[in-house]
């Protein structure tokens, strides 16, 4: 696995390779939309659900947290299914994805100002935008999938993700190249000793 990170600096490159050419594609064909929002409800439910569980002491927010998550995956899973039976979703996609937004913000604000659970200012700003951009989905009504609007708003998050990629990639490459020049002078000063 040692050997393995050394190369995470490709993986990296790999990684905004990809999101770059979803950004590209999110402008051109809008299906892709319903399909990421769909994958990343499932991923960050069930990525958090093992740690919230192990992490949170109190009881109530234990099985709020996981109430929550199994939202978020079954809404994800819909989004998905839909996408991949329906060209048209009509505004089920602005109920749902102002819903998990919206429950996501509420569960936050909850857990920490009733619940005591630890918040820092980035998470504090991060979940005020999401419970906002949920309530204005939701009353919204009719957010259409379909328009250029929203293409351009995941294709701009997108080239940002990609951005930080590509950052930590270099800095990845800049480590692995670090390794290998200290290890080669380190193979060189030893072979100098044993002469």
């Amino acid at each position: 696995m040692k050997s393995l990170k050394k190369y995470s600096w490709l993986l990296y490159f790999i990684s905004a390779s990809i999101l770059l050419a979803l950004g590209i594609l999110f402008i051109f064909e809008t299906k892709v939309v319903i399909y990421l929002m769909g994958i990343l409800f499932i991923i960050f439910g069930v990525s958090r659900l093992i740690p919230l569980f192990k992490t949170t002491y109190d009881k109530l927010m234990k099985w709020l947290f996981v109430f929550e998550i199994i939202i978020e995956v079954i809404c994800g899973s819909v989004l998905i299914y839909i996408a991949s039976k329906d060209n048209t979703i009509g505004p089920v996609f602005g109920y749902i994805v102002g819903g998990v937004f919206y429950i996501r913000g509420f569960m936050h604000f909850f857990a920490t100002s009733m619940r005591e659970e630890p918040n820092s200012l980035i998470s504090f700003l991060f979940h005020m935008a999401i419970l906002t951009s949920g309530v204005l989905i939701i009353a919204n009504g009719n957010v259409n999938v379909n328009s250029k609007a929203v293409s351009i708003i995941l294709a701009v998050l997108l080239f940002i993700c990609f951005l930080f990629q590509v950052f930590k990639g270099i800095k990845e490459y800049k480590n692995y190249r670090g390794i290998l020049v200290s290890e080669n002078l380190t193979k060189k000063i030893k072979k100098q000793k044993q002469i």
